[in-house]
């Protein structure tokens, strides 16, 4: 596990809702590819008590492997649609809330983390978070493994699934799945 902390002290609701996410983004990004691309990987943060953030300080973890929770989601329905996002609710094993919050325009994980996107999108989950879960959330997005297409041809990173944010909330959080 990695961590990307801000060089200036920040909550995770600024780091969440300022520019100084774009960077810390886009080194999430770097840092995943570089030590978890082979197995892909997730970037996650906590917010409050029930995520398990026992002080108030702002990081993204970057965790080996794809998420199984995530994997065995299942959609129930559309909770909100922006010029910008879209939220959809899921459920989602030992989690008693769980929503998507996605770009409306479709990219991959990798085209969301490298871009200011991410500034936006994460205004939103923030956004849902506050209405849903107020106690504490998680916000999650797992990458893919890195591919290649044949024997030979360039490595592609990992991350080439579909851009989301995930929200964990509605109550107390497993650790890290």
């Amino acid at each position: 596990m990695l961590l990307i902390v801000p060089t200036q002290h920040h909550t995770q609701q600024d780091l969440w809702s300022s520019d100084v996410l774009i960077d810390a983004a886009r080194l999430a990004l770097e840092m995943g590819d570089k030590h978890g691309g082979d197995e892909g990987y997730r970037a996650i943060s906590n917010f409050g008590l029930q995520a398990h953030q026992s002080q108030p300080h702002a990081h993204i973890h970057i965790v080996s492997g794809t998420s199984r929770q995530l994997q065995s989601a299942v959609q129930k329905s559309s909770l909100d649609r922006t010029k910008l996002t879209s939220v959809v609710e899921y459920d989602v094993d030992e989690s008693p809330f769980a929503a998507s919050i996605a770009p409306s325009t479709a990219m991959s994980q990798r085209e969301l983390w490298g871009s200011g996107q991410i500034l936006e999108t994460s205004r939103q989950a923030i956004a849902v978070a506050e209405r849903y879960s107020p106690n504490g959330f998680r916000l999650m997005s797992s990458f893919d493994p890195s591919t290649t297409n044949n024997p030979g041809q360039q490595r592609r990173a990992g991350g080439e699934n579909p851009a989301s944010l995930f929200l964990l909330g509605g109550g107390q959080l497993g650790l890290y799945v």
